[in-house]
């Protein structure tokens, strides 16, 4: 949680995690940086963590070629557990790719199938923190062939696409269990992208003609600043979006972008990109030299000493990224003016 004042702040990017193992001092005035290692999986392999829950839980997949053949498994990290536990895949279904976590733990999972004339399948999957889990399978939407995965809020709806012989769709699985939703869009602005769904069901969309808001049935197109082209948004959060358009300068010079009102994007001081904002306003972004940085909404905090790409903010204020060998969480305690 965030708390501002009017002549000091104090930032605090924390979570429910485990005592930190390693400490970065930042400049004065900036952030004392907190990193905690998540532990190996189970099993071998390349991992890869993708989402979590904000309270110490995560998802991902271990990849290996063995004897020639590609395996990947669904692993989930529970907090306070010493390793990753591998999940099962969907019973007839092999490679179970998590995409997205919300709040309670349930994963918006892809998988292939064991039958190669057969397309695919995507499913929620409910409880593997708590034991053994369950695969709810998401339909496919009347006149598609296909579906996959791409996000979930936290009622469990889920974000994803459907496609036919001729054309894919987005779609919106509820977390109630009623029929998926194609969403329709205007003639000519065809789907290049279903990105993101904010906990009200709104969707984020990448369109022909740029990124828009599908909000109850109807759509609104983010603004692209005066002096600026090539907007795309990355995700969207209470309402809010962030993303990056680029200059008409001779280099397309990238900045960063917030909208809290589709029609007034605002710039994100200092930021190349704005790449994930979580429920308190916080944004993950790269600074104007690529760096992984945080953001309260527009201002500038501090930039994140992670070794290795950062890709989530959570939203109990910790950040994910790579490390040699793995995956971190980053925490970081703030004084100074703002």
């Amino acid at each position: 949680m965030r708390s501002l004042r009017a002549a000091t702040a104090c930032l605090v990017l924390a979570g429910l995690l485990t005592a930190p193992a390693h400490a970065a001092h930042a400049a004065k005035d900036a952030c004392t940086w907190t990193e905690t290692p998540i532990p190996p999986a189970d099993t071998w392999g390349t991992a890869n963590v993708v989402a979590g829950t904000g309270t110490g839980h995560y998802a991902g997949a271990v990849r290996r070629v063995e004897n020639g053949q590609f395996f990947m498994e669904m692993v989930l990290w529970t907090a306070g557990e010493p390793f990753g536990r591998t999940q099962p895949p969907p019973p007839g279904y092999r490679r179970p790719g998590p995409v997205d976590e919300n709040g309670t733990g349930t994963v918006a999972v892809n998988a292939q199938s064991f039958d190669p004339s057969e397309s695919g399948a995507s499913f929620r999957y409910h409880g593997g923190h708590q034991g053994l889990g369950v695969y709810e399978r998401l339909p496919v939407p009347d006149g598609f062939k296909q579906v996959n995965a791409e996000s979930i809020n936290e009622r469990g709806d889920v974000l994803g696409t459907a496609t036919a012989d001729n054309r894919t769709e987005a779609v919106v699985w509820p977390g109630d269990g009623a029929p998926p939703v194609v969403l329709e869009l205007s003639e000519g602005n065809y789907l290049l992208r279903a990105i993101d769904i904010d906990n009200d069901g709104s969707v984020l969309l990448h369109l022909a003609q740029g990124p828009h808001l599908w909000r109850a049935g109807g759509l609104t197109p983010l603004a692209t600043p005066p002096g600026y082209r090539l907007t795309s948004a990355s995700s969207l959060r209470g309402g809010i979006a962030v993303g990056y358009t680029r200059a008409l300068d001779e280099v397309a010079t990238h900045q960063g972008l917030l909208w809290s009102d589709p029609a007034n994007p605002e710039f994100l001081k200092g930021a190349a990109f704005g790449d994930d904002i979580n429920a308190g306003g916080q944004v993950l972004g790269r600074d104007a030299g690529f760096a992984d940085a945080v953001w309260q909404r527009t201002t500038f905090v501090d930039a994140i000493p992670a070794n290795g790409p950062a890709s989530r903010v959570f939203d109990d204020g910790s950040i994910l990224a790579e490390r040699p060998g793995g995956y971190s969480v980053w925490r970081a305690a703030c004084l100074g003016t703002t």
